[in-house]
């Protein structure tokens, strides 16, 4: 008796062998594995602490808000000027002047330092009088003068911080000066000279000057200014009578620094 042929059976075995191959050979996917967290310090939040901002002292609340140290100018004056005796320079006892003073002070101190130098030059003559009588001599003198200043002294200025600042300053001079007077006399009408005298000095003197002004800041560097100055204690020799250089100065100015 013959086996009946059932093909379905091997081929339903071969498919399953080929099946479990192709699974076996097949990537696997990755194994997920959870981590366990790692202990450490924790972030919490911190409570808000008003003394941890920055403060500003009282001290600096009231400090002025000029940020400078010292306080230094230089002026350039131009004013009139007259000698306080007036009779013994006439014809020239007034004229302008050309002056500059430069100054410092620190803030910490009570006074500063300053100097400067100025220069006056003028001349002139004067006849006699009144009317001439005939016969009489007929009297002239011409005057001619030239003065170098340089000077030394404290300043103490007032509201050193503010735009608008009073000052006050003294101090010592030394004048350098070159005078010239000549008196001649001639006959009326004037047609001989009857005589000439001429006295020349260029010499040095010294003295004390005292002066206040007030200077306003226009700027950072520029300011304008009233100067008033008096000079005393001056002499010069004779030169027809016992004179000096003594004067008294009202200048404009205009200034640098602050």
């Amino acid at each position: 008796m013959s086996r009946p042929n059932r093909p379905w059976i091997a081929a339903a075995a071969a498919s399953t062998a080929l099946g479990l191959a192709a699974c076996s050979s097949a990537p696997r996917a990755p194994e997920r594995v959870l981590l366990e967290p790692v202990a450490g310090p924790r972030f919490e939040p911190r409570a808000f602490d008003p003394t941890a901002l920055p403060t500003v002292s009282r001290a600096a609340l009231a400090a002025p808000a000029y940020a400078g140290g010292a306080l230094g100018t230089t002026h350039a004056l131009l004013g009139g000027q007259e000698f306080e005796d007036t009779d013994f320079w006439d014809p020239i006892e007034s004229n302008y002047s050309i002056a500059f003073d430069s100054s410092y002070e620190n803030l910490d101190d009570w006074v500063g330092v300053e100097w400067g130098g100025g220069v006056y030059f003028n001349d002139g003559d004067r006849a006699s009088d009144g009317p001439v009588t005939p016969g009489v001599l007929d009297y002239r003198l011409d005057s001619d003068l030239e003065m170098y200043e340089a000077s030394l002294g404290v300043r103490r200025t007032f509201l050193r911080t503010t735009s608008f600042r009073p000052y006050v300053g003294l101090g010592a001079t030394m004048t350098y000066y070159e005078a010239e007077r000549i008196e001649t006399g001639a006959p009326v009408p004037p047609d001989t000279v009857d005589y000439r005298q001429q006295i020349e000095h260029k010499r040095v003197t010294f003295g004390i000057y005292a002066h206040a002004g007030f200077e306003v800041q226009l700027g950072e560097n520029w300011m304008l200014g009233l100067d008033a100055r008096a000079l005393r204690g001056t002499d010069l020799p004779e030169m027809f009578g016992h004179g000096d250089l003594d004067y008294d100065r009202v200048s404009f100015f205009v200034g640098f620094g602050g």
